[in-house]
């Protein structure tokens, strides 16, 4: 089934004519009509859009890049101009932009069709896919899991077949942990390596768009297409970016870290364990070098992230009140209870728990909670760099749990918040991450790997994740 084959497998069918853009699209599009409803990845689908675009690019016949003709979805946070981006909160159902994002543009540029709007958890806050308005997401692999978040449908579309890549956004682990629950590929670029413009955000100094895909060459291809700078991000970066320049390069004699505080944490199930010490095997055996290291202010990073996290996202929502868009409570005597009966009315209970946790930091100023919570990000920033002058990665669990079941009781109401234990410290330095499977767990579920590079060295991600992958098979 064309649905099943990699961006690189349809590439080479499409430039030899051996399928039709029109079958491509129509093989995703009838996945997403027969699963998507026990899934929930999908809170838009552009059929129609899709099959015209399918059918133009099939007449014209020439194609302009390697996206040309391939389907693809978009995290319903990223703005795209006449069709509904929900940000999966009942304060934003309705909206409609008048203009694109950046990153959803450049897609358009080279030749993608677009499936449709992608599920999340709302506004991107939140990490299990339950917390959308409309539907929780579902794990491709057993639907009676959690697909992981915030770009829970971003990661369950690619793993159940329904795109054949999908952008999601990733504040705190938002594309990474997903993956790693679907079993599938997630690269969080470098901080300013994608635009920004165009994404509805809560937390702007940790956010960055990134593509999820099957394969790690996929993966670059279409980062390849997305990245580069723009003038309407101030935070854009401009630099030379050839993610694809070393992929096929080996890995003997490279060196890799593992960090001590992480491997002795008592939260990370046996499965997990197993899994993570066996990539150390298989990248011994593609002649790495795999340390344990020691990163004392890993300890520090859960905490800063949520402070520095939940700041941000008080101040970034402020904005919806009822007056200039979105909800807006049919009852209300004065300004003060519109404000209240909106946000009380427009936005999910994960978002009020931010949204005042987030006030308090900014109130209370005495204690200093913020400055230390930066402090902190400095401190974690510098130990970093001093590793990545000897270690060409860092190597983590990309969460301590595989999947957890809907409904499954945590035993105090903090133990959520681990499961981001190794991906915060990621977004907090800005570095870039990528995402991959290892093996499954005991019940059939994805256990994942996080790998994590200096600043602007995707490639060298791409290089070690390409040999990891070519050694270890495609999880299936």
């Amino acid at each position: 089934m064309p649905n099943r084959l990699s961006i690189s497998e349809c590439i080479k069918l499409l430039d030899n004519r051996e399928i039709k853009v029109t079958e491509l699209v129509n093989a995703y599009l009838r996945e997403i009509e027969n699963r998507d409803e026990e899934i929930n990845a999908f809170i838009t689908v552009t059929k129609d859009e899709a099959l015209e675009k399918a059918e133009e690019l099939d007449r014209k016949g020439k194609r302009i890049s390697p996206l040309s003709g391939i389907p693809g979805g978009i995290k319903d946070n990223i703005c795209t101009k006449n069709i509904n981006t929900t940000c999966a909160s009942k304060m934003l159902k309705d909206f409609v932009p008048k203009y694109s994002a950046t990153v959803y543009e450049r897609l358009l540029d080279n030749d993608f069709v677009m499936l449709g709007k992608l599920n999340m958890d709302e506004f991107a806050i939140g990490g299990g896919g339950e917390y959308s308005y409309f539907k929780p997401v579902k794990n491709p692999y057993n639907i009676s899991h959690m697909a992981g978040g915030s770009s829970s449908g971003s990661a369950a579309s690619v793993a159940a077949f329904e795109c054949a890549f999908s952008l999601g956004t990733d504040t705190g682990g938002s594309i990474l942990k997903p993956s790693s629950y679907c079993g599938v590929v997630g690269m969080k670029p470098t901080f300013g390596t994608v635009s920004r413009y165009g994404v509805v955000g809560f937390a702007p100094s940790l956010e960055q768009t990134g593509p999820i895909t099957r394969t790690v060459l996929d993966n670059a291809i279409v980062l390849s297409k997305i990245a580069g700078h723009d003038e309407k991000d101030p935070c854009s970066i401009k630099r030379d970016l050839d993610f694809l320049q070393d992929i096929d390069k080996g890995l003997k004699g490279l060196k890799i870290a593992v960090p001590k505080e992480l491997m002795d944490m008592d939260v990370i199930q046996r499965d997990v364990r197993k899994c993570y010490e066996k990539s150390f095997e298989i990248f011994k055996e593609l002649g790495c070098q795999v340390d344990v290291v020691s990163m004392p202010s890993l300890q520090y990073s859960l905490s800063a992230y949520y402070a520095i996290s939940s700041s941000e996202s008080a101040s970034t929502l402020a904005r919806y009140d009822g007056i200039r868009y979105g909800h807006r409570t049919k009852e209300y005597s004065n300004i003060e209870e519109l404000y209240e009966k909106t946000r009380g009315e427009g936005f999910g209970i994960d978002v009020k728990k931010r949204i005042l946790f987030g006030t308090f930091l900014l109130v209370e100023k005495e204690k200093n909670y913020l400055d230390k919570a930066r402090k902190a990000r400095t401190i974690l920033m510098n130990e970093y760099e001093r590793l990545f002058k000897e270690y060409s990665i860092v190597l983590t669990p990309a969460s301590p749990i595989t999947a957890p079941a809907f409904g499954e009781k945590q035993s105090n109401a903090l133990e959520k918040y681990y499961e981001d234990i190794f991906t915060t410290p990621i977004n907090l330095c800005g570095i870039p991450a990528l995402s991959m499977p290892v093996c499954k767990d005991s019940n059939g579920l994805p256990v994942g790997i996080i790998l994590s590079a200096r600043h602007y060295d995707e490639k060298t991600l791409y290089r070690f994740g390409h040999a990891f992958e070519a050694a270890r098979g495609i999880l299936k």
